[in-house]
Formats: structure tokens, C-alpha cells, sequence
């Protein structure tokens, strides 16, 4: 009973259901199109970040020579680190007396278990990276004007930054960005969303100012995240399923790759349940300039001297003293 009606297929496209259903601020990060790690040197591929160029003009009947530009992509190397893994015990007492419901009682605390590890790697990332000094900003709690103290400067940064307006901008608040943000008057009807089911569906607070906000415990209290899903690289591959292993599957779906296999220890005489995911992070920068007004131009030649690599597709908010 219990396992033993469960296929690895099966079992594994379960798992990674619940995996996607348990993370938010993994969801809000870039994780498909990023490439096929076999063979890759140290693990790493390549990001491809869109060519940059400008059109010129000139004057009809003027005769004048035509232009001509070279289209340069950049790569940014993201490298799978993290190997966040999850071996359950199962006794014989487990799978023959114990377990009525596999899904709930083994397979979900499991995905629980390796979502917060995936949450983790990512949050830690993205607080963690070095962003350009314009898309950093600091908050006054007891401030009443959110909008203007924050959702304002922080859409601007962005807007200068060429970041797409494309419906997709988000904001993640850590738990004390999150309580200021609700006590002002804005917000004040932020969490009547009538979204459910997942853990993303349940942390979505409202869309502001081309904003949508999460909810994101996980993250320092103190900071928020205001950004495009293009600004952080999330990708994870899952391990081969061993020939030494009678039962496994592997399976990507959404961005996520999961592997679960069973296995006897014999010295015990238990089950072992094991699932794994293979993941990176990566902060994605961009190559130009900015200036006094924080406007970014890109740059046309990704070996352009003169050009930054600028974090400018998200804006780090920390609460200061008041």
C-alpha cells in the first residue's frame, strides 16, 4: 500500500505540483530558457540577454552613406551550486500500517521541505546582489505615503532603466515593509484579493501602480523587491535517475526539474524516498550608462570600455530609521 500505488512518473509530476504551489518568490524569477547544463564546463551556462542597438537617420535625397550596425548579444554565465535534496525514511511499519495518504503524509512534507530551500537560495540571491545605486531606496515605516516615499521612485527607476512595462512587474515585501505598506491608506483594501489555491495565489496582496505585491515571509523584514522577473535567473535540472535505483522518474515542468527514486537500505531493511533538484541563481545585469538623471542607455558593443554592468531590473527597498 501506500508507495507501492503510486508510479515515479506520477509520483514526480506530483512533486513538482507541489513545489510550484508552495514557492512565491522562486515564481517571480526567470527560469525558463536558460540552457542545457550537460557537459557545460563548471556547470554554468549562458544567459542570452537581447542585442541592443540604435537606428540613425538621414536626410532623403541627401545621398548620404548608410549605416551599418552589428548585432551583439550578451551572455551571463549562471551556474547550477545547490544541490537541495530530501531522503525520507520509510519503515516497514510506515508503508504497511501507516500511510493511508502518500501524497499528504510523505510527498508533501517533502516539497515543503525543498521549496523553502529553493525560496531560500533565491531570496538570498537577489537581497544579496549589488544593485545600481539609482535602484536602491530607503523607507520611512512612518511614512503615510507609500506610493510617493516608494512605488513612485521605484516605477521611475525602473522606467529609466528600460525595464518592459509588460504587466509582469512584481513586488515581494518582507514582513515589516509589508505591515508599513498595509497600514496606509492605500493599501488599506490590499488583502481582499479573491485569489487562492497555491502559495503565490495566497500571497498576492493587490496591483498597484503596474505592481503586483507579495507577501514574502521568507525575506529580510526590513527589505522589498520591486522588479521585473527578467532581473533574477532561477534554474534548476534534475539528477538522472541511477540504474542502481528500481523505482525513479525525473520530470521538468514550469521552470522546476525535480528527481524522486526509491531505494532499499538494507543494513535497516527501509525504504529510502530521496528527491532532489539541481539549482543556481544568477543576478542579470545589464551593460551601459547612466546619467545625472539615472537614464540608462545600453551599450551597442557588449566590449565597450566605457559601458557598467548595472543591476537595474529590480529596486532594493530597506526600511531606515524613522
Amino acid at each position: 500500500m501506500g508507495i507501492e500505488t503510486i508510479k515515479a512518473e506520477v509520483l514526480v509530476r506530483l512533486g513538482i505540483t507541489l513545489l510550484e504551489r508552495d514557492i512565491v518568490f522562486g515564481n517571480l524569477c526567470w527560469k525558463d530558457g536558460l540552457g542545457d547544463f550537460t557537459g557545460a564546463k563548471d556547470d554554468t551556462v549562458n544567459i542570452v540577454v537581447d542585442a541592443f542597438t540604435n537606428a540613425s537617420t538621414r536626410a532623403l535625397r541627401s545621398g548620404d552613406t548608410r549605416d551599418r550596425v552589428t548585432l551583439k548579444e550578451r551572455k551571463i554565465p549562471v551556474q547550477l551550486s545547490t544541490d537541495v535534496q530530501v531522503d525520507i525514511e520509510l519503515t516497514d511499519e510506515n508503508t504497511s500500517l501507516d500511510i493511508v495518504d502518500f501524497g499528504r503524509q510523505v510527498l508533501r512534507p517533502g516539497m515543503k521541505a525543498v521549496a523553502r530551500a529553493v525560496e531560500t537560495v533565491a531570496i538570498a540571491g537577489a537581497e544579496g546582489a549589488s544593485y545600481a545605486p539609482t535602484n536602491t531606496i530607503d523607507y520611512d515605516p512612518s511614512s503615510d505615503d507609500a506610493w510617493k516615499d516608494v512605488i513612485l521612485p521605484a516605477r521611475s527607476a525602473l522606467q529609466k532603466a528600460r525595464v518592459p512595462m509588460d504587466g509582469t512587474l512584481f513586488a515581494a515585501l518582507g514582513t515589516n515593509v509589508e505591515e508599513a505598506f498595509l497600514g496606509t491608506d492605500l493599501f488599506i483594501k490590499a488583502n481582499e484579493s479573491q485569489d487562492g489555491g497555491s502559495a503565490q495565489a495566497d500571497a498576492k496582496l493587490v496591483r498597484k501602480g503596474g505592481f503586483t505585491f507579495y507577501s514574502v515571509p521568507g525575506m529580510n523584514p526590513d527589505q522589498a523587491i520591486f522588479g521585473h522577473p527578467s532581473a533574477f535567473a532561477l534554474p534548476s535540472r534534475a539528477p538522472a535517475v541511477s540504474s542502481g535505483f528500481p523505482y525513479g522518474a525525473t520530470v521538468a515542468q514550469d521552470g522546476f526539474a525535480l528527481r524522486v527514486v526509491r531505494g532499499a537500505d538494507m543494513a535497516s531493511v527501509t525504504d529510502i524516498l530521496a528527491l532532489d533538484s539541481w539549482m543556481g541563481f544568477a543576478a542579470v545585469t545589464d551593460l551601459g550608462t547612466q546619467d545625472e538623471n539615472g537614464v540608462f542607455t545600453p551599450a551597442d558593443d557588449p566590449e565597450d570600455s566605457g559601458a557598467e554592468e548595472l543591476l537595474i531590473r529590480a529596486v532594493l527597498v530597506t526600511i531606515g530609521s524613522s
